[in-house]
């Protein structure tokens, strides 16, 4: 079974969390992880991922990743499709009982101004950084 990832953006206004379905990435720490942590660290670097993605083409992430040659991609908001909101993080963890393959959800919380992960082991959103 091919495990997938799903990227959100909470918004502190409302803790609504708009999340994107379309991401090429296992999802694994090593590699989402460290991508969101490392390229996408602030608000408006987040906001501007959720919002363009990564302009619909892969984008090179080798030196972030250590591995040769490996690229990624997400479609953003602006691509149209693939978009789910969810009213809070307890809505959002719902996902790994609805899709077994989600091994880890990401989610920007502003309101912490970090990237926040749950696992389907540890179905708790904690500091993304800190599990690096």
């Amino acid at each position: 079974m091919e495990t997938k990832t799903l990227i959100g953006f909470q918004n502190p206004s409302d803790n609504k969390i708009t999340v994107l379905e379309h991401c090429d990435d296992s999802g694994q720490l090593s590699t989402a992880g460290k991508i969101l942590n490392n390229l996408y660290n602030t608000t408006t670097l987040a906001k501007k991922l959720i919002k363009e993605g990564t302009k619909e083409q892969s984008i090179d992430v080798s030196d972030t990743v250590n591995i040769d040659n490996y690229v990624w991609t997400v479609l953003g908001t602006d691509f149209g499709m693939g978009i789910e909101i969810y009213n809070s993080q307890s809505e959002f963890i719902k996902q790994f009982s609805k899709n077994p393959s989600y091994q880890y959800l990401y989610m920007f919380s502003e309101t912490d101004n970090e990237w926040q992960v749950a696992s389907s082991d540890n179905q708790t959103f904690r500091s993304l950084a800190s599990e690096l």
